[in-house]
């Protein structure tokens, strides 16, 4: 795995504990976290218990910040009730580092369901890291190992609201590995489970330019968000 080591400004779990009572929360927050606010609305609203075999993670772009969410990551604990414990983990890095987050989820989109575990398993380990309390000061971040697929229809709108399949994640990919950011313009991307329309629109309605894929049977086409609404057409 070709990696790009990024320098942290601050990091947070979500997790729970083994004992009965012990439910999820931010269990670690450490560092200096300006998106944290928003990435825990984010997480609450977009990315909690929405099923769907699919990697969960977001990317913010704000405020000289570079915020990268992962979700969904088995831990080798056990709760009392003899189920996997599953650990989000939430990484926020100078502005400096976006290129280097953009890459690493673009790549990630591009993983095959076994070639992402070992990428789950290793921000799991950095988790596992922050519950021992272990002071982290760098993040290895999987570097772009090959292109995304060209002849499918460029991204080309500011706010999308897209079908999670494989023509899309080669989309978004190719998207996220080319993006540059707009001057005073905040940007949020999400990869997420069975998240419906009125959700994405709530997710999305504090960011001036994003991109969402969700597996919700509500989205069949490509969904343009615009002021007053929505715009759905079929691609060409």
């Amino acid at each position: 795995m070709k990696i790009q080591q990024a320098i942290l400004q601050g990091a947070a779990v979500h997790t729970r504990g083994l004992r009965p009572g012990e439910d999820y929360k931010w269990a670690v927050t450490t560092g200096e976290l300006l998106l944290f606010d928003k990435i825990d609305h984010i997480h609450r609203l977009s990315l909690r218990d929405v099923g769907g075999e699919v990697p969960l993670f977001c990317v913010i772009l704000e405020q000289k910040r570079v915020g990268l969410l992962m979700g969904d990551l088995a831990s080798s604990r056990i709760d009392h009730s003899g189920r996997v414990i599953y650990n989000t983990l939430y990484l926020e890095f100078e502005e400096t580092y976006q290129r280097y987050v953009l890459e690493a989820v673009a790549s990630l989109l591009l993983c095959s369901k076994n070639t992402y575990i070992p990428h789950a398993q290793h921000f799991n380990h950095y988790a596992e890291m922050l519950l021992d309390k272990t002071p982290l000061a760098t993040i290895n971040l999987p570097a772009m190992y090959k292109q995304p697929d060209s002849q499918f229809k460029k991204i080309t709108s500011e706010k999308m609201i897209l079908c999670s399949n494989i023509e899309n994640l080669n989309r978004s990919a190719s998207y996220l590995n080319t993006f540059k950011p707009h001057a005073n313009k905040n940007f949020f991307f999400i990869s997420t489970g069975r998240v419906g329309l009125v959700k994405c629109q709530q997710v999305v309605k504090n960011f001036q330019q994003c991109l969402m894929l969700t597996l919700s049977s509500e989205v069949v086409s490509d969904v343009e968000l615009k002021k007053g609404g929505l715009s759905l057409f079929g691609k060409k």
